[in-house]
This record gives structure tokens, C-alpha cells and sequence, in this order.
């Protein structure tokens, strides 16, 4: 039972919220977030990436749960962290560009930026585009010196990966160990150019308990004007697919462009 009005508030929304202190521990989750997120996950704390203002949260039935981090002004340090509002499901064929989801689709953070992604594109006429990111030589990592190691590596990269991005730009990693970065590019050669970079970023050298690895990376890169955004995925993984083909020892890209 609800204790106290904040508590009776938070659980009449219908939008998953938190409240964190100065920590990042959780002080109240609303009953909404509740059923998305597990119990232990709440009980500790939450680690936040201030540079794009959302964290992701292991979701009680895999995958992850977005959450927009709200910092609040003289609130002593406290954060709310507050589930991304969901479109009712009327289609996309009135957004500017035409940019599309099947109608009735639920989207996934993925979508949600590849959305947000093409909206923006479509005001500054250009072009989105979806790299898929599988680094490579983490399992033979994990098999030397453990998977916590393996976990530090691939943190690392992702960091390496963020810091060389723009602030329109965003990386995420998802379920099955692959990074998906969305961009906003000039066209074809914007993305080719954006995937390039980063497979060089993830091709140097990385420092692993006091000694030097490399890891290679495939990539499959899906880029499109004006894209049905439930095909780009598809396209990307697969460009990703091909890539794999292709048996590049350390780097390995290929690129689907979409009509």
C-alpha cells in the first residue's frame, strides 16, 4: 500500500519512474517500473551516463528498459529517472519525411532512436544510418582471464565509441552482445565515412591487465533517406552477415543502402 503522497502519485502514472539519491540508489520505483525491472536490480544501485541522459536497466524479462534521467534543481542531488513516453499506434505516414513503423508496433529503444534519429534527419535533409557492431576476440578473452574481463574490455570500447561520437548520435549496445549506433549522416558517404572511423577506433590497441590486445570488430551499416525504419534493421544485420563472410582478421564492413 501506498505511504505517502509522492509514492500515490508515482504509482497512478502510467510511465515507469524512479527516484535516486545522490548515489544512485533507489529511493522510490513506482509500480510500473516495478513490473518491468527486477526487484534486486532496484535494491541496488544505479550506475548513469550523463553524456546522452538515459540508462538502460536490465528488464525482468530480458532485454532492457529505457529510462530518461531527469536531474532536478535544488533536489540536493536526488534524480528521477522516467520511462520515454509511448506513441499511440496510429502509424508514421503524417511524420515529417515519412518515416515509418508498422502500424501498432511496440517500439524497442532501438526504434525509438532510429525514430528520433529520422526525424532529425529529416529536417536538415540527411540521411540515417544503423551500424551493427560485433566486436571480436571477446569470448577467447573471457575463456584466458574471465568474463569480468572480457565485461572490462568491452566496456572500454564502448567508451571509446561514445566519446567519438556526436550528441545527435547514439550507441546502444543490445541483447545478443552487438552495438547498434544511430546517426544522422550526410548520405552514403557519411555513413561509409562514420563506419570506417569507428572500426579504426575499435582496431587499436586496448590495454587488458597491463598488457597490450587488439580486438577486431565486423560491422553491418544500413543507411537510407526517406527508410521504412522496420527494414533497416534487417538491412543491417544483413550487411553484418556479409561481413562475417568476408573473414577480415580484424576488420571487416559491409553496407546495405535502402530505397
Amino acid at each position: 500500500m501506498a505511504e505517502t503522497l509522492l509514492d500515490v502519485v508515482a504509482d497512478s502514472s502510467p510511465l515507469p519512474l524512479a527516484v535516486l539519491d545522490p548515489a544512485g540508489g533507489v529511493v522510490l520505483a513506482n509500480r510500473a517500473l516495478r513490473l518491468l525491472v527486477n526487484e534486486a536490480v532496484l535494491q541496488g544501485q544505479v550506475a548513469l551516463d550523463g553524456r546522452d541522459g538515459r540508462v538502460l536497466l536490465p528488464g525482468r524479462h530480458g532485454g532492457a528498459v529505457a529510462l530518461e534521467v531527469i536531474e532536478l534543481a535544488g533536489g540536493g542531488g536526488r534524480r528521477v529517472l522516467r520511462g520515454e513516453t509511448r506513441r499511440q499506434p496510429t502509424g508514421l505516414r503524417e511524420e515529417t519525411g515519412g518515416f515509418q513503423f508498422p502500424v501498432g508496433a511496440d517500439l524497442s529503444p532501438l526504434d525509438e532512436r532510429l525514430l528520433r534519429a529520422a526525424r532529425s534527419a529529416a529536417e536538415q535533409d540527411r540521411a540515417v544510418a544503423l551500424l551493427l557492431l560485433e566486436p571480436l576476440g571477446m569470448e577467447r578473452l573471457a575463456a584466458e582471464l574471465g568474463p569480468a574481463a572480457a565485461d572490462a574490455a568491452l566496456a572500454r570500447l564502448d567508451e571509446r565509441l561514445r566519446a567519438s561520437l556526436r550528441t545527435v548520435d547514439h550507441l546502444l549496445p543490445q541483447e545478443d552482445g552487438l552495438r547498434a549506433v544511430v546517426a544522422v549522416v550526410s548520405g552514403p558517404e557519411g555513413a561509409e565515412t562514420l563506419a570506417v572511423r569507428l572500426s579504426t577506433l575499435l582496431a587499436q590497441p586496448l590495454e587488458v591487465e597491463g598488457a597490450e590486445r587488439l580486438f577486431g570488430v565486423r560491422i553491418g551499416l544500413a543507411h537510407a533517406r526517406a527508410p521504412d525504419l522496420a527494414a533497416i534493421l534487417p538491412a543491417a544485420r544483413a550487411a553484418l552477415a556479409q561481413a562475417a563472410m568476408a573473414g577480415g582478421r580484424f576488420v571487416s564492413l559491409a553496407s546495405r543502402t535502402l530505397p
